[in-house]
């Protein structure tokens, strides 16, 4: 099956990865807290929906890009881990940011 496929490919085991989701949502409410993952490792809105819907209360982001295209697939609690105070990322803000702890 794998040599069929073109390289680079993105290759996602998707029952380990609801697994994942679901134990990370289920640590973070044994715990009582807030779960905001951090979407660098997968950048990818699917499975930034996939944690939301799991019970994430927003997402965290490095990178304006990133906001950007988290925004555009429709999500709007996007936290920036940083501020930028390249020009690009405060004219380009205001369009992806939303909800607590976006200012």
């Amino acid at each position: 099956m794998f040599s069929e496929l073109d390289t680079p490919s993105l290759v996602i085991d998707l029952d380990a990865v609801r697994a994942n989701v679901a134990g990370m949502a289920g640590a973070a409410a044994r715990h009582g807290v807030r779960l905001r993952p951090h979407i660098k490792t997968h950048k990818m809105p699917e499975l930034a929906r996939m944690q939301l819907d799991a019970g994430a209360c927003g997402i965290t982001r490095a990178k304006l890009g990133e906001a950007e295209a988290m925004a555009d697939a429709g999500i709007d609690d996007i936290l920036p881990a940083f501020r930028s105070g390249a020009s690009r990322s405060c004219a380009a803000w205001p369009r992806c940011a939303s909800g607590p702890g976006s200012g």
